[in-house]
C-alpha cells in the first residue's frame, strides 16, 4: 500500500477512533424520535471533500441506513434538521466565528514594546485579511496581530505520522 500524508493519516485516525467508539454499544439514530432505529452509519454533516469533517466529531452524527439515505435524497430538509450543510455554508460559519474571535481579542497596548517585521502574504490571502479586517472595523495590522495572538493561545497538537499499513 502506498503511504498517506501525515494530515490524511491524522484524519483517518480520528475517524477510526469515532467509529471504534461505536463498538462499546450501538448508538441510537440521530433521528430516533422519527424512526426509532439504532444507528448503522457514521454520517458527515459536511462532505469530506468540503471540510475536514472526517476529523471533526462535531460534524458527525450516527444515522440508521434509512435515515442516511433520506439525508442524501432530501438535503434541504436535512439541513433544517442540522444533518446537512454545504461546504460554502460551513466556510461562511467558520469565517464569521473567526471574525468574532479576532474582534473580541484585546487590543495590543500602545505602550507594549513591539518590533516591526516583514511578512510575505499572497495577494489572495491579503485580500481576505483586508475584507475580514474591514468587516470587524480593524486595521490590517491590528487584525493580523489579534489573529496571531489567538493562534498562539491554541494548544499545540502533536500526533505521530502513520501510514495505512500501520493501521
Amino acid at each position: 500500500m502506498r503511504p498517506v500524508s501525515p494530515k490524511r493519516a491524522r484524519t483517518l485516525a480520528r475517524r477510526r477512533a469515532n467509529v471504534q467508539a461505536r463498538e462499546h454499544g450501538r448508538p441510537a439514530c440521530a433521528r430516533q424520535a422519527i424512526c426509532g432505529n439504532a444507528a448503522d452509519d457514521l454520517h458527515e454533516i459536511v462532505r469530506r471533500s468540503q471540510a475536514d469533517s472526517a476529523a471533526r466529531v462535531d460534524l458527525q452524527v450516527w444515522l440508521c441506513r434509512r435515515c442516511h439515505d433520506w439525508v442524501g435524497a432530501h438535503p434541504a430538509e436535512a439541513a433544517a434538521e442540522g444533518l446537512h450543510m454545504t461546504g460554502a455554508t460551513y466556510r461562511r460559519l467558520i469565517a464569521d466565528s473567526t471574525d468574532a474571535i479576532v474582534r473580541d481579542m484585546p487590543e495590543t497596548p500602545p505602550d507594549e514594546a513591539s518590533k516591526q517585521i516583514q511578512v510575505r502574504i499572497p495577494e489572495a490571502r491579503l485580500a481576505a485579511v483586508d475584507e475580514r479586517a474591514g468587516h470587524v472595523k480593524l486595521s490590517r495590522n491590528e487584525w493580523i496581530n489579534r489573529a496571531l495572538a489567538w493562534a498562539l493561545e491554541q494548544p499545540v497538537r502533536r500526533q505521530p505520522v502513520t501510514t495505512i499499513e500501520e493501521t
